[in-house]
This record gives structure tokens, C-alpha cells and sequence, in this order.
């Protein structure tokens, strides 16, 4: 498994020291950063104002221990300043292949699950409506559902 996102431009008032020790990797197309925060007197002010307050920015928001603000890395590429999103790093490095077919503006109907080998459940079948047509596509090898952070928890 590759990882995903890489962290960059870390300052210490952001105290954004969790992000050097991430568990996603340092490495992959998928880039993370706090782009221009540390420069930016709203941000610094924020922080000031945080802990001003007696909240002292949270270290490692992902410890368990979130009590505090902290703040977000952005899906930006440092060294570009362009949004990284899943469609360029993943994407359209494979969408001319042959054996990958992308069906926009579908909806899945129903996930089609058999049982082939009794080693559990495994899909090669999708109901879908595309165009106000209901349509059963086939797969030969795998099925890849890539519905957003809203519908692909209504698909599952």
C-alpha cells in the first residue's frame, strides 16, 4: 500500500509537530501542507488568541487526545500552490487504460454479491441508472466504487 499524502511546511506556533510523525507516510501523490499559515498574521493572531485563552494548540489531534484546536493541513501542493485531489494523483494517470471503464453521472442501484468461493462474499455484478436507464454491468476481475464522501455510505 502506498502512502497517500505528503506533509510539508510544518512551523512550530501551528504546532503542527503531529504531521512530521503521520501515519499516512511521507511519500505519494496526494499532497498535504499548510500553505502561506505561518505567514499569514490572521493565522498567527489565531493561535495568539488561543493561547491567550488557556487552549494551548493541540499537538497531536489524532492521539486521542483533541481536547484544543489544531490546525488542518490543506490538500494543496506546496510546491505548485494547485489543489492535489484524488482525480490527478490517482486518476488520470490511468484513465486512458484499456481495461478501466469510468461511468460519470451513473448511480448505483444495488451492489450484486455472490458467494463463488465460500471464502465470502465478492461482487461482479452493479445495477446502475445512468440516463433514466437501469443497466447490469458485468466486471471480469474487480469493481471499483468511487462515489464521494456522501453517496459511497449509501452504496456500501
Amino acid at each position: 500500500m502506498y502512502p497517500s499524502q505528503l506533509f510539508s511546511e510544518t512551523a512550530e506556533h501551528l504546532s503542527t509537530g503531529w504531521a512530521e510523525d503521520f501515519p499516512w507516510g511521507k511519500t505519494g501523490p496526494l499532497k498535504a501542507s499548510f500553505l502561506g499559515v505561518k505567514d499569514n498574521p490572521i493565522g498567527r493572531a489565531w493561535v495568539k488568541t488561543f493561547e491567550n485563552l488557556g487552549y494551548p494548540l493541540t499537538k497531536s489531534p489524532f492521539s486521542g487526545r483533541s481536547t484544543g484546536p489544531y490546525n488542518c493541513a490543506l490538500s494543496v501542493d506546496p510546491s505548485t500552490a494547485t489543489r492535489s485531489s484524488s482525480t490527478v494523483a490517482y486518476y488520470l494517470p490511468v484513465a486512458d487504460r484499456s481495461n478501466l471503464k469510468s461511468f460519470l453521472g451513473s448511480l448505483v442501484d444495488k451492489i450484486i454479491l455472490e458467494d463463488k468461493d465460500k471464502q465470502g462474499l465478492t461482487t461482479t455484478r452493479v445495477q446502475l441508472a445512468c440516463e433514466n436507464k437501469s443497466t447490469v454491468l458485468n466486471a471480469n476481475k474487480e469493481v471499483l466504487f468511487c462515489a464521494g464522501i456522501f453517496n459511497l455510505p449509501k452504496i456500501l
